[in-house]
């Protein structure tokens, strides 16, 4: 008999510092991974590929932008299923005059208003049921439509109904935030990954970077695509082994960010579907804000320097891209074919983090409706765990309208 447990993730924007980071996987209180298990076929799949969703672009919204609904959240969960290397797949099952979420095995999106759930800034919930095995059974996603505007993309409170459809149907599939925004220590729009924890002027949700391919790829892989590369190693200091480095491959020439993963409780870390035919540094940094993702990542290890790989430490985050020397100097890893590359091994030093390191370009400030702990260990977000008899969990984090960059 499946238990299902219930996870609420919600978006959170507000003022924003961070690094480099790339994909994490959804993960249970014991480090289960979340996915779909299809073999279930218990009503949200229509075979052993798909996952069906439901739409109800009826309830809270205008006639004259129905079919607009419709033709938007279809395109969002075509983009995910468009990766070639991943074999995830969706099929609207047509719509729904369903008004609430819940765990009833119907996959549903749906806007709502007065949500005591969705109050004041929220813009979007997503409400995942998952086995206590790691297995999705059901996940809904709602809209806000009492304070944002979905359709007119001149409103004041206008927000991109299909850039923030694609965020939320990563976390439906198994995704938690990416932080993938920085190249060395400049905020670029351009190369910010869809399941980033914020919103930033000019970057593009709607389209899948690298780091949210490589990420669904790794949790529902395609065999039939063309194999790509893999990075693996091991995170240490003096004492052993450090969970929750961030370990991230930049472009050798540019120190652009493309795909990482994180270390475990033993210090090892994975980064699967790595493109090939390219040459990578790797950074292994602290993550800056364990307290955007899981409650199984809360505990990460942050008080060490990032180094960039082979034991190349950094001052401030400026040396994680040209045309800094010590990025010159670090180890240059060539991913040329499908042959994992390991030992790609980094050592930390327990030790203050330099002040240089503690805040990007643009990043800090207050005026969000969140609270700086410190700079390093970043928002005081709240992340809420109530027992509801044994086996249900919730899991809360809210995203809130605020200053740019926003949270998402």
């Amino acid at each position: 008999m499946k238990k299902r447990i219930m996870a609420i993730i919600a978006l959170l924007i507000c003022a924003v510092s961070a690094s480099a980071f790339g994909y994490i996987f959804e993960k249970t209180d014991q480090g289960v991974r979340l996915a779909w298990d299809f073999a279930a076929n218990d009503g949200a799949h229509a075979n052993a590929t798909q996952v069906i969703y439901h739409l109800n672009c009826a309830f809270n919204v205008a006639a004259a932008n129905q079919d607009q609904c419709h033709t938007l959240f279809d395109n969002s969960f075509g983009t995910w299923e468009s990766v070639p290397t991943t074999s995830i797949a969706f099929l609207n099952g047509g719509d729904s005059a369903q008004t609430t979420a819940g765990s009833d095995s119907i996959n549903l999106l749906l806007f709502v208003e007065n949500d005591p759930d969705l109050s004041g800034n929220v813009i979007a919930l997503t409400t995942t049921f998952y086995d206590i095995d790691g297995s999705i059974l059901d996940s809904d996603i709602r809209f806000n439509a009492s304070r944002f505007n979905f359709f007119d993309s001149t409103a004041a409170n206008y927000q991109s109904l299909q850039g923030i459809a694609t965020h939320e149907i990563g976390h439906v599939i198994g995704l938690d935030h990416s932080m993938v925004a920085y190249v060395g220590n400049a905020l670029t729009p351009s190369i910010i990954a869809t399941m980033f924890f914020a919103a930033v002027p000019g970057m593009d949700q709607e389209n899948l970077k690298q780091d949210d391919k490589s990420g669904i790829s790794a949790i529902y892989p395609n065999s039939s695509a063309t194999p790509e590369g893999a990075v693996t190693g091991t995170v240490t200091n003096n004492t052993g082994p450090i969970f929750g480095t961030h370990v991230t491959l930049l472009d050798s020439a540019t120190g652009v960010p493309l795909v990482a993963s994180v270390s475990g409780p033993d210090g090892n870390y994975s980064i699967q579907w790595v493109p090939t035919g390219q040459s990578y540094k790797a950074l292994c940094e602290p993550i800056m804000y364990p307290s955007t993702l899981a409650p199984y990542y809360q505990n990460v290890q942050t008080s060490y320097n990032p180094v960039l790989y082979n034991n190349h430490q950094l001052t401030s985050f400026a040396d994680a891209a040209p045309p800094s020397a010590v990025f010159a100097a670090a180890e240059t890893i060539a991913v040329t074919s499908e042959a994992p590359i390991t030992s790609i091994n980094c050592v930390v030093n327990y030790a203050p983090p330099h002040p240089d390191l503690l805040l990007k370009e643009g990043g800090g400030g207050s005026g969000c409706g969140c609270s700086m702990e410190d700079p390093k260990s970043g928002l005081d977000w709240v992340w809420l765990i109530l027992a509801v008899g044994p086996i249900f969990v919730l899991r809360l984090a809210k995203k809130w309208l605020g200053r740019m960059p926003k949270f998402l």
